[in-house]
């Protein structure tokens, strides 16, 4: 790879102007090259050309590797008073009781500070790197010229970026400043902070194991989804087996099925969410303690509930068919065993394996542990409450998913009445999550008293629920009425894909958040098909577009009585691309919600880029560490700070350490809150004073005014 965007790469976002402009040189350098190598006869003007841009390039050179001198002196000059806050801080805590939590609040800050100077190391021996490389290619590519290796010594010797001056010294009075606060020895701070510091071996091997796991779950999966495919469809058909499932056990199929392919397709979502840099934890306003690992972790979970549905749905087939062996290693003994028990009972495996992790995320939602679970079962509860609370950008997103899932709020209704439900009953029960996302429209209305796009989109939802009624049997006695219901949801269907691609993705003329993109004709990136910045191609563009389109008139194969179209398996079908296709307008939705903030879901103007990071998780080996030093571990305290407050530490530096804190939240880290009522704080606070970052000052007024 070419230095140059090797370099690039690796550049901290908030120091990327400080850094020695490698590009900006090497293009003078070119120019020497091709003043060296010219040709011409008059050669005297050429000399003299040469050495002005060899004065050129030494001035430029100078200016740069001093603009990076003085940005390291500046820095290392504001780490030295933080540390001696810190150090104060540490000396009063030797004299006075201080609360536990501001003692934490002490660690983090030393944390982060040895982070910062970790920083700051490899930011000196970057820029020394590239001001060694330039100098090389200098002289390589011009050799009438001085050679640059002796005005690089002299210079390197006079500057205290090459040397390091202050960083070794610093890193010692953390050593020293921490083993005194724990308690612990040097030494074991020392391994503790470098592990804090550069955990990448631990993370990889944590992201080596994760990626073999995700591996072997996906390739077990897809063999399990051929097999179900051929018991379903291929070997009724052209073998001499029969087997018929109860109804009770095609709903719970397709409940099944369903739910997995739901967790499947969110990992999906999340992977392309981090490929495309989208940054979904703020929009979805996730807990900052720890989000999810990674689109593999996610997967993975997804994978292994798809493998144990699954399993116990071949298992069901085989134990009421007269198959020889299921076409899988060690099929026959499996065949045998499904005949050991009834086929009802293997259809229950999942539900008792969904108990129980269920029952899982409460204890540890008890215990503090587990703060995605907690998230989840608070957007449920306000799901189901949607005129008590504010309607934010996960409760509009949950609901929109539950609306491309009636088929299976009918199963799961025929499944607890054993079919018995009668259809006036079943209108209103399918159709609560368009009863939800119709009282948001309303609470969102209220709020903005904005009828576009609040009350067009509840129309929306209105159009869904007249035309319910054509998926019921009722309406099939009287075909005169069932045709009226067919035109209803025909123009239901035309409503809501024009809302798919015009106002939910912003394409074309654009919806609301693209209406300040309409006039800038010359920077549209894919022409007439999208005005607003976009981070997918005019390719997948339009592949959605078809798709959307094909799938919402899948319904119109009701109409024809083709055999195919009233099997179950291919209802099942069309019952899960539906899930497929809100999925995939999820990636668009959310696209556009960071380029343009649509119906302002998210407090501020625009969403934040999420900054390049790696997929790590440090919380659990930042844990380990701390309670090998016998630091307990404050976990409640990670998930809900409000009221962010940092030492000097925090106010310079920058955001890629920490961009997980509040966005990202995948290291674990926090930084706590110091309280006010105690009176040993109010006496420290009268030590340092006590700054934000502007990038924690935007979180937490994201966060306050995000949270109901």
């Amino acid at each position: 790879m070419n230095y140059g965007y090797q370099i690039e790469s690796k550049k901290i976002n908030e120091w990327r102007s400080k850094y020695f402009d490698y590009d900006a040189v090497k293009h003078i350098i070119k120019e020497i090259e091709q003043l060296a190598n010219n040709e011409n006869p008059d050669f005297i003007p050429d000399i003299q050309k040469l050495y002005q841009a060899d004065l050129l390039f030494w001035d430029q050179f100078k200016e740069q590797f001093y603009k990076c001198n003085d940005f390291y002196k500046h820095t290392i000059k504001g780490y030295g008073k933080t540390l001696k806050q810190l150090e104060d801080l540490v000396q009063i805590s030797m004299t006075n009781k201080i609360n536990a939590q501001t003692k934490s609040h002490i660690k983090v800050n030393f944390e982060e500070l040895f982070r910062q100077l970790t920083l700051l190391q490899n930011f000196s021996q970057a820029n020394c790197v590239s001001a060694q490389k330039i100098m090389r290619k200098h002289d390589k590519q011009t050799d009438l010229l001085p050679s640059g290796k002796q005005k690089l010594e002299v210079v390197m010797s006079k500057i205290e970026i090459s040397q390091l001056t202050g960083h070794e010294e610093l890193c010692n009075r953390i050593f020293a400043g921490y083993a005194k606060l724990t308690g612990s020895d040097e030494r074991s701070v020392r391994k503790f902070l470098h592990q804090v510091r550069k955990p990448s071996l631990l993370i990889q091997r944590r992201q080596n194991t994760m990626s073999v796991l995700f591996g072997l779950s996906a390739t077990l999966t897809v063999i399990l989804i051929f097999v179900l495919v051929d018991l379903m469809v291929i070997q009724p058909r052209y073998n001499d087996i029969t087997f018929k499932e109860t109804s009770y056990q095609e709903y719970l199929i397709r409940i099944y099925l369903a739910f997995s392919l739901c967790i499947v397709m969110l990992g999906i979502d999340i992977m392309v969410f981090e490929e495309k840099k989208i940054n979904y934890p703020v929009i979805f306003d996730l807990p900052a303690s720890k989000i999810t690992a990674s689109y593999r972790t996610v997967m993975f979970v997804g994978q292994s509930i798809m493998i144990i549905c699954l399993f116990s749905i071949i298992m069901c087939i085989s134990s009421q068919s007269n198959f020889v062996d299921i076409p899988i290693p060690f099929g026959y003994y499996l065949t045998k065993l499904s005949h050991m028990m009834h086929a009802n009972y293997w259809l229950l495996l999942p539900i008792c394996v969904f108990f129980l992790i269920h029952v899982r995320s409460l204890i540890r939602i008890y215990k503090g542990k587990s703060q995605i679970s907690k998230f989840l079962q608070v957007v449920a509860y306000k799901l189901f409450t949607p005129w008590v609370h504010r309607v934010t950008f996960p409760l509009f997103f949950s609901a929109d998913i539950l609306t491309s899932c009636i088929g299976v709020f009918k199963d799961f209704i025929n499944l607890i009445t054993l079919s018995k439900c009668p259809d006036l009953v079943m209108l209103p029960l399918i159709n609560i999550p368009s009863f939800m996302r119709l009282i948001q429209c309303i609470v969102r209305y209220k709020e903005q008293k904005l009828f576009y796009p609040h009350g067009y989109n509840a129309l929306k939802y209105v159009s869904g629920i007249l035309s319910s009624p054509f998926s019921i049997d009722l309406t099939k006695r009287n075909m005169t009425v069932y045709y009226v219901f067919v035109a209803l949801k025909c123009l239901e269907q035309i409503y809501k894909l024009y809302w798919d691609i015009f106002e939910d993705w912003s394409l074309f003329q654009g919806g609301t958040g693209a209406k300040q993109f309409k006039d800038k004709r010359n920077k549209w990136r894919h022409g007439l098909l999208c005005r607003r910045p976009c981070l997918f191609s005019s390719q997948f563009l339009i592949t959605c577009i078809f798709f959307d389109t094909a799938v919402r008139f899948s319904f119109i194969t009701n109409l024809f009585k083709v055999p195919l179209f009233k099997l179950y398996w291919f209802k099942t079908f069309l019952a899960l691309i539906e899930i497929v296709r809100r999925f995939v307008w999820s990636l668009l939705r959310l696209d556009n919600q960071q380029a343009t903030n649509s119906e302002n879901y998210v407090a501020g103007n625009f969403v934040p880029v999420p900054l390049a990071s790696e997929d790590v998780e440090q919380t659990c080996q930042v844990e380990k560490a701390r309670k090998s030093l016998g630091i307990r571990p404050n976990l409640s305290n990670y998930s809900q700070t409000s009221d962010v407050q940092s030492t000097n530490t925090i106010a310079d530096m920058p955001c890629c350490v920490h961009e997980t804190i509040e966005l990202h939240a995948d290291h674990g880290y926090h930084h706590e809150h110091v309280s006010n009522n105690n009176t040993e704080c109010r006496s420290m606070k009268q030590l340092m004073s006590l700054k934000s970052s502007p990038h924690h000052e935007k979180c937490k007024t994201t966060a306050n005014t995000s949270s109901d």
